[in-house]
């Protein structure tokens, strides 16, 4: 997650730009999958769905 956020504030590039942001953000929704729980996955699930939405 944070080094996505690292190599995303060098970039110029703006596709180069989201698909680091995209890689930092994907990491949020592994890390609340992989909680196990199910708030976790929930949480997951609806910021996976909420990104795709906003990056479409």
């Amino acid at each position: 997650m944070v080094i996505g956020v690292f190599l995303a504030i060098g970039q110029w590039d703006f596709k180069r730009l989201l698909a680091y942001h995209s890689i930092s953000q994907i990491g949020y929704v592994i890390l609340g999958i992989g909680l196990g729980t199910p708030l976790g996955m929930i949480g997951g699930l609806f910021h996976l769905f909420n990104h795709s939405v906003f990056k479409s």
